[in-house]
């Protein structure tokens, strides 16, 4: 509430967002709830298959990724996935990356 004053300020800085180009978008459900609550009945362990897709995510250059349901293998993602924007995860295993 204290910062209301600085709104008119805000509003006379030069708007610096690109006026034109292009970038690509795509969201997954990754079905990262534990495998003994839902197995998916895909073939393999959800970890590799977790490492698989973060591979495939760099491998295509996507310029943003929403990834839902990846409660479980968050770190499984980023450990074969580049992109340099991150969030953190609230639970799930955890991976050292060394």
């Amino acid at each position: 509430m204290r910062l209301l004053w600085a709104l008119p300020l805000l509003s006379a800085l030069p708007a610096w967002a690109a006026t034109n180009g292009e970038f690509n978008v795509l969201s997954f459900n990754v079905a990262g709830l534990p495998a003994i609550f839902n197995s998916n009945g895909v073939p393999g362990s959800k970890t590799a298959n977790t490492e698989f897709l973060g591979s495939k995510f760099a491998q295509y250059g996507y310029d943003v990724i929403q990834v839902q349901e990846d409660f479980n293998y968050h770190a499984y993602l980023y450990k074969t996935d580049n992109h340099p924007y991150r969030t953190s995860t609230s639970g799930g295993d955890l991976l050292v990356l060394i």
